[in-house]
């Protein structure tokens, strides 16, 4: 059947195909696209907008590659944050949030 060599270099193929198969298959977990350069442009509502209303509608380009965006306000404005009004993570760009 097999002579100790022959078992020797067949482990060893078995043992570099698992290796290379983990390898393959752990490379799309442990690597995730760097997206620290990408910016958001809010689309609604306008800047400095006084929501008065709620549901609010809000909505901002997508970013390929995000499959979750955490929405925050504050009043009065960020500079001056004296309330967390809504801090939320969403899937859409497009949202009614009741604030």
């Amino acid at each position: 059947m097999f002579n100790r060599a022959s078992k020797r270099k067949y482990t060893y193929k078995i043992i570099f195909l698992f290796v290379l198969l983990l390898n393959a298959s752990c490379e799309e977990i442990l690597f995730e696209e760097d997206i620290t350069e990408e910016t958001i442009t809010v689309l609604a509502p306008a800047d400095n907008s006084i929501l008065n209303q709620s549901p609010s509608s809000f909505s901002w380009n997508s970013v390929q590659g995000v499959n979750q965006y955490e929405v925050q306000l504050v009043s009065p404005d960020f500079d001056n944050a004296g309330t967390l009004v809504l801090d939320t993570v969403v899937t859409q760009p497009v949202n009614s949030l009741v604030i």
